[in-house]
């Protein structure tokens, strides 16, 4: 990698210079981004294996304005600039198997509660989709294995207390059949691995 990062755009045109306001990663990839209810985003680096945040605004176009000398004025004069914080509460037990889990997407509820989906499974023929639940207290609940989800691609809170997942492509008859509906998962369930809960969820 050699330059990563992510870009602010307000689409109200609070700042415009610059139009897109540039937070840097270092060695951070962002591969997958989901919305914090109090601000700023969660963000996936995949294949580097790491969990950030970003949080934080630029001050408006034209502020702070210029003050006397003798006017007070707080110190610093943003008190919540843009930044990146790498978090470092992903690396619990569950990621140092062998083979580790490989991340694969996020989801953040209204509530803050985090859904971060992993595979697990010695071949690509062979995985199967873990779910990972961290509430608002920033501690991790143990995770469940979902099934019939195959290696599930993507992950979205469908409410405060069910999450969905787009499961893998089916075999029919030697072809790849893409799945024409979501799967609903209830993720607080006391059960070591989590059924479909049910219900038509069509994907267009």
């Amino acid at each position: 990698v050699v330059r990563s990062s992510i870009g602010l755009f307000d689409p109200r045109g609070r700042w415009r210079s610059p139009v897109v306001f540039e937070i840097p990663l270092a060695d951070f990839v962002a591969d997958r981004l989901a919305a914090r209810p109090e601000g700023g985003v969660w963000v996936l680096d995949r294949k580097g294996r790491q969990l950030g945040r970003v949080s934080g605004l630029p001050l408006r176009d034209g502020l702070p304005p210029d003050f006397d000398a003798t006017t007070f004025r707080p110190e610093p004069e943003n008190s919540s600039p843009p930044r990146f914080v790498l978090d470092a509460r992903l690396h619990p037990a569950w990621l140092e198997q062998t083979p580790p889990e490989e991340l694969v997407a996020l989801a953040c509820s209204p509530e803050g509660r985090l859904a971060l989906l992993t595979w697990q499974g010695p071949s690509p023929d062979k995985r199967e989709t873990w779910l990972h639940i961290r509430d608002d207290a920033d501690s991790w609940h143990k995770p469940k294995k979902l099934e019939d989800a195959g290696p599930a691609t993507t992950v979205a809170w469908y409410s405060t207390e069910r999450i969905v997942v787009l499961p893998a492509p089916r075999t029919v008859n030697t072809q790849a059949v893409q799945p024409r509906e979501a799967l609903a998962y209830d993720p607080d369930d006391d059960t070591p691995s989590l059924e479909p809960a049910g219900g038509f969820l069509p994907v267009f």
